[in-house]
């Protein structure tokens, strides 16, 4: 049976960035699941499970755009001090307002004067691979 949009598929996967370096898999945990053509999972990740055979192996390329989005440097905002509770350090994770849209986003720098806070995705920008490996679709 082939993968069709609105059927439910269960599928292991590993992606990689453009270095080769492996960002998450499902090896060695349950597999996932999810809706084909839904937005659980990124829209070139549905595209590429699209027309799979159960068993087949295939490897997916996705260009950023059909990924986590292009990185925009727009999204990178100085703050205050003032404006965070406790202590604060590069490589935090964030949570606020911004637009009355709540956001989250990583401290990448803490000057004497401001900090920066990055509210891109985290893998925004990359083209990604995935390998994946379809079980069942239902």
């Amino acid at each position: 049976m082939k993968a069709k949009s609105g059927k439910d598929v269960s599928l292991h996967f590993t992606g990689f960035l453009e270095n080769g370096d492996v960002f998450d898999t499902s090896k060695g945990k349950k597999p996932i699941n999810f809706k084909l053509g839904s937005t659980d999972v990124i829209s070139g990740f549905n595209e590429g499970v699209l027309g799979m055979e159960i068993g087949e192996i295939r490897r997916i390329e996705i260009p950023p755009e059909r990924g986590y989005g292009v990185y925009h440097d727009d999204l990178i905002r100085k703050f205050p001090h003032t404006n965070f509770d406790g202590g604060v350090g590069e490589g935090l994770t964030v949570h606020g307002m911004i637009e009355g849209e709540m956001v989250t986003g990583k401290i990448i720098d803490v000057a004497k004067e401001q900090v920066l806070v990055d509210f891109n995705h985290p893998l925004a920008g990359e083209k990604l691979t995935f390998e994946v490996k379809l079980l069942s679709v239902d």
